[in-house]
């Protein structure tokens, strides 16, 4: 209540058990609502989702047409790169739900589906769409995706999309036709490596924000989890696996991930022998 939020928004927060916003949600959304670009730095867990999505549902709430009735056909206002897949619906999810505020309507692009159905929504007329970057700009390039109307374009854990080989895709979204006077550019990264650096550089506003709850410390993740590192041959990842769910597995409780399908199937037969286990993969009914 403290804060410039919107009843309707206020609303859909208190919906999932939300009473104060976290550190950066509420340091990112006063420069956010003054139409400020903004570089935030946040460990992953500290909820650095909502710390973009509401100043922007807000921002946009404003706008709404007063018979509350969108455009057929118009370009969105919002779009937001993520490095992968899931992180890119979870986002998506977040939208989804607070958009509800402002009647906003959003979309999901990712590889490994159609693109007819994206392209159809696209053509109805969209005011958020979140992807990850190579999707989007094959949208671009398709011209199915048109950005000249973006108020808000979101860079999500903006290091990952360097590790991931994303850079052209990136520069070749940032690039594309945009209002840059009107535009706000918001990036989050947990890192700033060069790469991210010249993004900052290149595409935000000189007189651009920053909000760092990192500082110097180069981990990403929280202080409350521990980390323990390993090092081991191939051959005896299994045993080592056995032997650390026997050691801090306590009644059972752990979650084991590996790189491939094969790999989980075979830890589980290797698990089984001494601790009940599951494989759960695309492969099997869940």
């Amino acid at each position: 209540d403290n804060f410039a939020l919107s009843a309707p928004l206020k609303s859909l927060l208190r919906e999932k058990g939300i009473e104060s916003l976290f550190d950066i949600q509420a340091a990112c959304l006063k420069p956010l609502l003054e139409g400020k670009d903004l570089v935030g730095r946040a460990r992953t867990g500290c909820g650095k989702t909502l710390a973009f999505v509401l100043p922007i549902v807000e921002s946009l709430s404003k706008d709404v047409l007063e018979n509350n009735r969108r455009a057929y056909g118009r370009n969105p206002s919002v779009v937001v790169l993520a490095p992968t897949r899931e992180l890119a619906k979870q986002v998506a999810a977040d939208f989804e739900h607070y958009a509800k505020a402002a009647k906003l309507s959003t979309m999901c692009l990712y590889g490994g589906t159609p693109y007819g159905p994206q392209e159809n929504a696209l053509r109805r007329g969209l005011d958020v769409v979140i992807g990850t970057p190579g999707r989007v700009k094959d949208h671009v390039e398709r011209g199915s995706l048109k950005l000249n109307d973006v108020r808000f374009r979101v860079l999500d854990e903006c290091d990952e999309m360097l590790n991931m080989g994303f850079v052209d895709d990136v520069e070749a979204i940032l690039t594309a036709n945009v209002d840059a006077e009107r535009v706000q550019t918001l990036l989050f990264s947990a890192t700033l490596p060069q790469w991210v650096q010249e993004v900052k550089r290149r595409f935000l506003k000189a007189d651009h924000q920053t909000v760092d709850l990192v500082g110097s410390d180069v981990m990403k993740a929280s202080n409350s989890v521990r980390h323990i590192v390993l090092p081991c041959h191939w051959s005896q990842r299994s045993q080592m696996v056995i032997e650390l769910v026997k050691c801090y597995g306590a009644a059972g409780r752990t979650i084991v991930f590996t790189e491939t399908k094969r790999d989980a199937n075979d830890l589980t037969v290797s698990l089984a022998e001494s601790t009940g286990s599951r494989a759960l993969h695309g492969d099997i009914p869940q």
